[in-house]
């Protein structure tokens, strides 16, 4: 599936009132994920690429959230930001 696509599916979910919150609760859930996989002391837990993917998928979800909810689409995000990181890593 595509950007496109994604964003029409995303736009017939029911609306979210905080979609930021939302983004920064799945940030966290993805972060978990990341401190476990990097524990030093033998307690280390491999990454689990299914929920992983999973909570990227619901950071996706909440981006494209409060991208629409600012008129912005996520193609133009990303455009935006290859224009950002080519100026600033050429």
């Amino acid at each position: 599936m595509g950007f496109k696509k994604y964003e029409e599916f995303v736009d017939t979910m029911p609306d979210f009132d905080d979609a930021a919150l939302g983004l920064a609760g799945e940030v966290g859930e993805v972060l978990e994920h990341v401190k476990k996989d990097r524990r030093p002391d033998g307690r280390r837990q491999p990454l689990n690429k299914e929920a992983f993917t999973a909570e990227l998928g619901d950071v996706l979800f909440y981006l494209t959230r409060l991208a629409h909810k600012n008129g912005i689409t996520l193609k133009e995000v990303a455009d935006y930001n290859e224009k950002k990181l080519t100026k600033r890593h050429g």
